[in-house]
This record gives C-alpha cells, structure tokens and sequence, in this order.
C-alpha cells in the first residue's frame, strides 16, 4: 500500500475557433506542477502532437475538436481527472 499524499487537478483552456490546418499550441496548468499530457478524443476532426518540444492540436477536418489533457498517478499524487475542452474548427 502506497500513502499517496496528494491530489492534482489539471485546466485546459483552448482558443474556441481554429481553422483547418493551422497548429493550435496546447497548455494546461496543474496544481502538482507536474506534466501535463494531452490526446485527441476526435482524431478524425483533429490531431495532437509536439513542435519543438510543445504540444499542438492540428485541426485537420471542419467539425468539432475535442481535446483531452492528463496527468498519470505518481508516487506523491493520486491521477488528476482528466479535463476536455471542445472547440469548433472552420475552413
């Protein structure tokens, strides 16, 4: 048994309009201070990748894109719930 001492949370806020093509750089912020991961929950609207060490979401279809960002368990914190944010992507 682990005596994990602390809980994180995690927010993602994201520009609410992108356009087809164009990188949209991803930050979110954690009370643990900890890395935050990021995925896409609608790959065929959008994907997430890195640029030079930062994470992006590439929009790549018109519709809405939701991303999800994430931090696992360690051996001081319990997992942060996951936080998604959707935004609508344009020609």
């Amino acid at each position: 048994d682990r005596d994990v001492t602390g809980v994180q949370t995690c927010a993602l806020p994201i520009s609410p309009i992108s356009s087809k093509g164009i990188p949209v750089p991803l930050v979110a912020t954690s009370t643990s201070l900890l890395p935050v991961v990021f995925r896409s929950l609608t790959p065929q609207i959008c994907g997430v990748g890195t640029n030079k060490g930062v994470y992006v979401v590439t929009p790549s279809n018109v519709g809405i894109c939701t991303v999800e960002a994430y931090q696992l368990e360690t051996g001081d914190y319990l997992k942060a719930t996951p936080v998604d944010q959707s935004f609508n992507v344009s020609l």
